[in-house]
Protein backbone atom coordinates (compact mmCIF):
# COMPACT_ATOMS: atom_id res chain seq x y z
CA UNK A 1 0.00 0.00 0.00
CA UNK A 2 1.57 3.30 -1.00
CA UNK A 3 0.56 6.38 1.16
CA UNK A 4 -0.90 9.36 -1.00
CA UNK A 5 2.62 11.89 -0.78
CA UNK A 6 -0.06 14.99 -0.80
CA UNK A 7 -1.83 13.38 2.79
CA UNK A 8 1.61 12.83 4.09
CA UNK A 9 2.43 16.35 3.22
CA UNK A 10 -0.32 17.83 4.76
CA UNK A 11 -0.06 15.74 7.98
CA UNK A 12 3.88 16.64 8.27
CA UNK A 13 2.79 20.72 7.82
CA UNK A 14 0.30 20.33 10.16
CA UNK A 15 2.22 18.64 12.88
CA UNK A 16 4.98 20.91 12.40
CA UNK A 17 2.48 23.83 13.19
CA UNK A 18 1.02 22.30 16.13
CA UNK A 19 4.50 20.69 17.43
CA UNK A 20 5.49 24.84 17.45
CA UNK A 21 2.51 25.44 19.48
CA UNK A 22 2.39 22.64 22.20
CA UNK A 23 6.63 23.20 22.30
CA UNK A 24 6.02 26.93 22.96
CA UNK A 25 3.55 26.35 25.43
CA UNK A 26 5.09 23.75 27.49
CA UNK A 27 8.58 25.77 27.34
CA UNK A 28 6.46 28.63 28.82
CA UNK A 29 6.57 25.94 31.80
CA UNK A 30 9.77 24.28 31.80
CA UNK A 31 12.31 26.67 30.09
CA UNK A 32 14.36 27.15 32.84
CA UNK A 33 14.30 23.77 33.63
CA UNK A 34 15.22 22.50 30.28
CA UNK A 35 18.30 25.32 30.17
CA UNK A 36 19.34 23.30 33.58
CA UNK A 37 18.90 19.67 31.61
CA UNK A 38 20.62 20.94 28.93
CA UNK A 39 23.56 22.61 30.93
CA UNK A 40 24.21 19.50 32.96
CA UNK A 41 24.07 17.67 30.07
CA UNK A 42 26.78 19.89 28.06
CA UNK A 43 29.01 19.33 30.83
CA UNK A 44 29.02 15.74 30.81
CA UNK A 45 29.34 15.12 27.21
CA UNK A 46 32.19 17.52 27.05
CA UNK A 47 33.53 17.55 30.26
CA UNK A 48 36.59 15.34 31.07
CA UNK A 49 36.36 15.94 35.01
CA UNK A 50 34.06 14.30 36.90
CA UNK A 51 30.88 15.83 39.09
CA UNK A 52 31.61 16.33 42.38
CA UNK A 53 29.74 15.34 45.44
CA UNK A 54 29.21 18.86 45.67
CA UNK A 55 28.52 19.01 42.49
CA UNK A 56 25.74 15.99 42.40
CA UNK A 57 23.83 17.74 46.07
CA UNK A 58 24.03 21.31 44.19
CA UNK A 59 21.97 19.16 41.04
CA UNK A 60 19.75 17.00 43.77
CA UNK A 61 18.84 20.22 45.11
CA UNK A 62 18.13 22.37 42.48
CA UNK A 63 15.57 19.30 40.53
CA UNK A 64 13.92 18.89 43.70
CA UNK A 65 12.99 23.00 43.60
CA UNK A 66 12.30 22.77 39.72
CA UNK A 67 9.96 19.44 41.09
CA UNK A 68 8.35 21.20 43.40
CA UNK A 69 7.39 23.82 41.19
CA UNK A 70 6.50 21.51 38.15
CA UNK A 71 3.59 19.35 39.77
CA UNK A 72 1.37 23.16 40.24
CA UNK A 73 2.62 24.20 36.85
CA UNK A 74 1.51 20.67 35.80
CA UNK A 75 -2.10 20.86 37.35
CA UNK A 76 -2.38 24.35 35.97
CA UNK A 77 -2.02 23.02 32.41
CA UNK A 78 -4.13 20.37 33.07
CA UNK A 79 -7.05 23.16 33.78
CA UNK A 80 -6.31 24.29 30.14
CA UNK A 81 -6.43 21.07 28.76
CA UNK A 82 -10.04 20.58 30.15
CA UNK A 83 -11.09 23.84 29.56
CA UNK A 84 -10.59 23.28 26.10
CA UNK A 85 -12.13 19.95 26.08
CA UNK A 86 -15.57 21.48 27.72
CA UNK A 87 -15.37 24.18 24.98
CA UNK A 88 -14.71 21.53 21.96
CA UNK A 89 -17.95 19.82 23.64
CA UNK A 90 -19.96 22.77 24.31
CA UNK A 91 -19.37 23.67 20.48
CA UNK A 92 -20.32 20.40 19.51
CA UNK A 93 -23.75 19.80 21.44
CA UNK A 94 -24.85 23.32 20.25
CA UNK A 95 -24.29 22.28 16.71
CA UNK A 96 -25.88 18.81 17.34
CA UNK A 97 -28.77 20.40 19.00
CA UNK A 98 -29.37 23.27 16.19
CA UNK A 99 -28.36 20.46 13.09
CA UNK A 100 -31.22 18.53 11.57
CA UNK A 101 -31.17 15.02 9.53
CA UNK A 102 -30.29 11.54 10.81
CA UNK A 103 -27.86 10.86 14.17
CA UNK A 104 -24.96 10.27 11.69
CA UNK A 105 -25.87 13.34 9.69
CA UNK A 106 -26.18 15.55 13.36
CA UNK A 107 -22.88 13.78 14.54
CA UNK A 108 -20.80 14.26 11.48
CA UNK A 109 -21.84 18.16 10.86
CA UNK A 110 -21.02 18.82 14.55
CA UNK A 111 -17.41 16.88 14.36
CA UNK A 112 -16.98 19.33 11.59
CA UNK A 113 -18.12 22.67 13.30
CA UNK A 114 -15.76 21.87 16.55
CA UNK A 115 -12.84 20.85 14.17
CA UNK A 116 -10.97 24.05 15.39
CA UNK A 117 -11.83 23.65 18.94
CA UNK A 118 -10.75 20.04 18.70
CA UNK A 119 -7.46 21.30 17.49
CA UNK A 120 -7.00 23.50 20.56
CA UNK A 121 -8.22 20.96 22.82
CA UNK A 122 -5.46 18.51 21.30
CA UNK A 123 -3.07 21.10 21.56
CA UNK A 124 -3.61 20.78 25.26
CA UNK A 125 -3.68 17.59 25.76
CA UNK A 126 -0.53 17.17 24.62
CA UNK A 127 1.54 20.02 26.13
CA UNK A 128 -0.04 19.00 29.31
CA UNK A 129 0.82 15.04 28.40
CA UNK A 130 4.34 16.45 28.09
CA UNK A 131 4.57 18.71 31.00
CA UNK A 132 3.54 15.42 32.85
CA UNK A 133 6.57 13.31 31.42
CA UNK A 134 8.60 15.76 31.88
CA UNK A 135 7.69 16.04 35.48
CA UNK A 136 7.97 12.11 35.41
CA UNK A 137 11.77 12.25 34.34
CA UNK A 138 12.72 14.73 36.67
CA UNK A 139 11.88 11.96 39.25
CA UNK A 140 13.72 9.63 37.73
CA UNK A 141 16.31 11.97 37.49
CA UNK A 142 16.52 12.67 40.91
CA UNK A 143 16.27 9.08 42.11
CA UNK A 144 19.76 8.64 40.10
CA UNK A 145 21.68 11.45 41.88
CA UNK A 146 20.57 9.60 44.75
CA UNK A 147 21.84 6.63 43.97
CA UNK A 148 25.02 8.23 42.67
CA UNK A 149 25.54 9.96 45.69
CA UNK A 150 24.57 6.59 48.17
CA UNK A 151 27.37 4.39 45.63
CA UNK A 152 29.95 6.84 46.45
CA UNK A 153 29.33 7.37 50.01
CA UNK A 154 28.84 3.69 50.10
CA UNK A 155 32.62 3.24 48.42
CA UNK A 156 34.08 5.75 51.29
CA UNK A 157 32.77 4.40 53.96
CA UNK A 158 34.62 1.14 52.51
CA UNK A 159 37.71 2.85 51.93
CA UNK A 160 37.79 4.40 55.31
CA UNK A 161 37.17 0.82 56.86
CA UNK A 162 39.90 -0.74 54.81
CA UNK A 163 42.77 2.47 56.20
Amino acid sequence: MLVNKTIQDQVENNSIQLEGIVNKIVAKYTGELDNYIDKIKDFLVNSEDELTDTDLNKILITLCTYSYFITSKQELLGIRADISEMVRQTKYSENYINSTGTIANRQMLSELAAKEEEVVSTVYNRAYKLLKNKADVITRYIDSVKKILSVRMSLMELTHKGA
